[in-house]
């Protein structure tokens, strides 16, 4: 190349020598130097320009939404390809320098070699600086999760989904009913601002036949939080999605994760894998040296046994556990014990066993049958008052009935009353409590006039009644009821 170069330039000097036009090739070249010399300083500048854009900028592109996230501050903040052109032209326009005019042409050569620069810069490649993921986990922990692990985890398997590194296996993730609303918010934003995800195709909250086969099955606690306390800002999923995204990149899986974490996260480990450690047969067993007596003169039935599996999963806090329904645990009950199951009897007897919590359920039951009536017209009795009721009429004897031992109870063996919101139930009168009669018995001894302020009134039946006392909801409904008879 550069022997033909030399050989073209000697044969045009010898023809400029001889037709006297030195001085027109020399201002040729002289041209065509500056004007490469332009062209270099050109590419110089524009170089120059996009690296210090992007040294000042921290941009990421998302091409599957086609969305711009500007990291400013320790947030992401969204931007579209509007937005994304005049943020550029503004720098373009306020940039130093002092040999060069940037003409129109060079802008959009420059704002195009700064797109294209940005749009190489995915956001699934992100690396947020360590305040926005603190900022994250310390809204993550304690509000919804115990500890910083399972938090952690959370978002890793997120982060999972969101990158679908999920697709080629069978994963289910299990996590309490009320972390739903927050994975709809996610979920929503996933949606919106990167990818056509169902993160609800991995999240699962009760365990069933369908998930037998998973490959891989993850629990995840979390606390039995209200969403309907909280409000997050736009701002903080839309964070909360790149740090998912960060701690799958970083951790790949979660039990790379776990292998990483200086302290002992034994217990962790094991509620997360909890059906690698569990099997039918050992919580079956678990749970029957902890309720079982030996007696061969005794037998359980089927109703007592599904009380004591209630409310051992109760005590235990098990929101998922290995059977995928109340038959399946029986059945299982049955084998581990060496007793006959029969599936199409609903009051099978499990013999030569007793446990200690039978009284209870016993003595509760025949409470319940003799001072309490089905009745139209009342409403709004607690199963606090319920529990207050049985200790008074049982002074004497010693029991671990709670709240939570009533509901078991009632659900099953009274399943015509529904307990709504878990404490309250309706068309349910107490013949030794008489809540309208107390009321009024009130209004006429301390000649109240009920329309007086209710509050008032409450206030004053607060006085009145030393013991057990009617709950401020009943006791204004019924007055209200009151008030409008006598329109």
């Amino acid at each position: 190349m550069e022997s033909t170069l030399l050989g073209l330039f000697e044969k045009i000097c010898v023809q400029c020598e001889e037709t006297n036009t030195q001085s027109d090739f020399q201002t040729y070249l002289n041209a065509y130097y500056e004007a490469q010399k332009s062209r270099e300083n050109k590419q110089q500048l524009i170089r120059k320009m996009v690296d210090d854009f992007n040294s000042n900028n921290m941009i990421y592109f998302n091409k599957t939404s086609k969305i711009y996230y500007n990291y400013i501050d320790n947030n992401y903040l969204l931007l579209n390809e509007d937005n994304m052109l005049h943020h550029i032209l503004y720098f373009i326009s306020n940039f130093k320098q002092q040999d060069h005019i940037i003409d129109l042409s060079l802008k959009n050569n420059i704002k195009q070699k700064i797109l294209k620069s940005i749009k190489e810069n995915s956001v699934y490649d992100t690396i947020p600086d360590t305040d926005t993921i603190q900022k994250v986990l310390n809204i993550c922990v304690p509000t919804i999760f115990d500890r910083k692990e399972y938090a952690k985890i959370f978002l890793l398997s997120l982060g999972s989904i969101i990158l679908k590194k999920q697709n080629d296996q069978k994963t289910v993730i299990f996590m309490r009913n009320q972390i739903k609303p927050f994975l709809n918010e996610i979920n929503k934003y996933i949606s919106m601002y990167f990818s056509n995800n169902n993160v609800f195709n991995i999240f699962k909250f009760k365990y069933t036949q369908d998930h037998v086969s998973s490959v891989d099955k993850l629990v995840i606690p979390c606390k039995s939080f209200n969403m309907d306390m909280f409000s997050f800002p736009e701002q903080f999923y839309v964070n909360l999605i790149c740090v998912c995204i960060y701690y799958s990149n970083r951790y790949d899986s979660v039990d790379n994760y776990l292998q990483t974490v200086i302290e002992d996260v034994t217990h962790v480990e094991k509620c997360v894998n909890y059906f690698q450690h569990n099997t039918k047969e050992s919580v079956t067993q678990y749970f029957a040296d902890k309720y079982f007596i030996k007696n061969a003169n005794e037998s359980m039935e089927q109703k007592e046994l599904l009380f004591l599996w209630k409310q051992y999963v109760e005590q235990e806090d098990m929101f998922v556990h290995v059977f995928t329904s109340h038959q399946d645990f029986l059945i299982n009950l049955f084998e581990t014990l060496n007793q006959t199951y029969d599936e199409s009897n609903s009051n099978n007897k499990l013999q030569g066993y007793y446990s200690m919590e039978i009284p209870t359920i016993q003595l509760f039951r025949a409470f319940w049958d003799k001072y309490f009536i089905y009745c139209e017209d009342e409403y709004y009795f607690e199963i606090s008052e319920i529990l207050h009721l049985f200790h008074q009429a049982h002074k004497q004897k010693k029991t671990n009935l709670s709240e939570t031992t009533i509901k078991l109870i009632l659900q099953l063996y009274y399943d015509t009353h529904t307990i709504n919101k878990g404490k309250i139930i309706h068309n349910l009168k107490c013949t030794f409590w008489d809540k309208q009669k107390e009321i009024d018995d009130f209004i006429t001894k301390e000649n109240i006039n009920i329309k007086q302020n209710i509050h008032t009134i409450y206030k004053n039946y607060c006085i009145y009644e030393k013991n057990l006392k009617i709950g401020k909801k009943y006791f204004t409904m019924y007055l209200e009821k009151k008030k409008s008879d006598l329109k």
